[in-house]
């Protein structure tokens, strides 16, 4: 890569931060951080239930940090607690009723506060931009 490596941090770092500024605005109208919003489409998006520790992993954070996220969630109704089956130390998460109309209501304005971002680059750009981050995430997995 010809760029160096102040840059390269750089242009990441300033790019994340606009993303995440943006997408944090649109979620603090429904009282929910960035987070948050990724926990409940990972429990919305085909893992209907997760443990805390599965989350963790996805998240790459410890597992007291998802707690604390969910814990919020749960009080406000958007996420069910329940004991593990098998294990009853763990806990199973799952959306609620709630929860579910909440992703409905927000997809599709998140997306719209996301389009001048997303105006940036073309479809086929972004196909490529999200294959590279699974990429490095693959990469630099444990």
């Amino acid at each position: 890569m010809e760029r160096p490596t102040y840059q390269q941090a750089w242009l990441q770092t300033v790019a994340y931060r606009g993303i995440r500024d943006v997408v944090g605005s649109a979620l603090k109208a429904h009282g929910i951080n960035t987070a948050q919003w990724i926990i409940l489409g990972l429990l919305g998006g085909g893992s209907e239930r997760l443990r805390i520790t599965d989350l963790a992993r996805q998240l790459r954070v410890e597992d007291p940090l998802v707690t604390n996220l969910v814990r919020a969630l749960v009080t406000a109704e958007l996420v069910k607690s329940s004991p593990h089956r098998r294990d009853k130390r763990a806990r199973v998460l799952e959306l609620t009723t709630k929860g579910k109309k909440l992703i409905e209501n927000v997809e599709p304005k998140l997306a719209k506060a996301l389009a001048p971002v997303e105006a940036c680059a073309s479809p086929a750009d972004w196909e490529t931009y999200f294959a590279v981050l699974e990429d490095i995430i693959a990469a630099t997995a444990d």
